[in-house]
């Protein structure tokens, strides 16, 4: 599973699961403490458009690498606000640029 940190972002709820606690394989699992689907995201394009459906997510960020420990992925639900057009926007528009 390659991926790209995500680091601009803000969760209304994190969850105290781990990825591997999940049920499923892939890069959408079930959660059986709520009941819902988490979609792990690669890229913060796909972390937005996730958001917006305030979806549960599940990503690295770059502090999740920064001790001698395994990295542990980040699970929750992003908050999701107009802003996040400007972000998404500008996120695109790096891709773009590569």
């Amino acid at each position: 599973m390659k991926s790209h940190f995500i680091n601009t972002c803000s969760l209304s709820y994190e969850c105290p699961l781990a990825w591997n606690d999940l049920e499923g394989s892939g890069n959408i699992r079930s959660c059986n403490k709520c009941d819902k689907e988490v979609y792990w995201c690669n890229d913060p394009v796909e972390y937005y458009e996730h958001a917006a459906n305030q979806d549960c997510v599940a990503f690295y960020t770059e502090t999740d690498f920064k001790s001698n420990e395994p990295p542990k992925a980040t699970l929750g639900i992003p908050v999701y606000k107009e802003t996040l057009f400007t972000r998404f926007k500008r996120v695109v528009e790096y891709y773009l640029m590569k």
